[in-house]
């Protein structure tokens, strides 16, 4: 069982270590190209933070990137710029009105474009 994480005022937000000497945080980015941060000399799993770690023997630490919780930092309550779960943003456009709107336009195939890109997202 997991103990609840300490408030965040009290916990140290994780950082990219820029003053430390070469020889304690050699890494500045991932092989993914992902910021690497370190929290209380250890470093900080990209993978929970990012894609999600399935492994339970992960050398990293599982904690937000974004506040040091003990949480995803999709999943953080302190970030303003939290993933959106939703798979596609939301549209301003009423689909509904759209479809009815265009019921009658000559070009069926362009209509039916819209209603789906409106939908399930627009990709090339």
């Amino acid at each position: 069982m997991h103990a609840a994480a300490p408030p965040p005022s009290t916990i140290p937000k994780p950082f990219a270590n820029q003053s430390a000497p070469l020889g304690s945080f050699p890494k500045r980015v991932d092989r993914r190209g992902r910021p690497v941060l370190y929290q209380g000399g250890r470093m900080v799993c990209n993978n929970l933070n990012d894609l999600g770690c399935s492994g339970s023997s992960c050398r990293f630490l599982h904690t937000c990137s974004f506040c040091g919780g003990a949480h995803a930092r999709a999943t953080c309550p302190h970030n303003p710029t939290k993933l959106n779960p939703c798979k596609y943003p939301k549209t301003p456009i009423n689909i509904t009105t759209l479809a009815t709107s265009l019921k009658n336009h000559p070009d069926r195939r362009f209509v039916n474009f819209l209603i789906h890109g409106f939908t399930h997202g627009f990709h090339p």
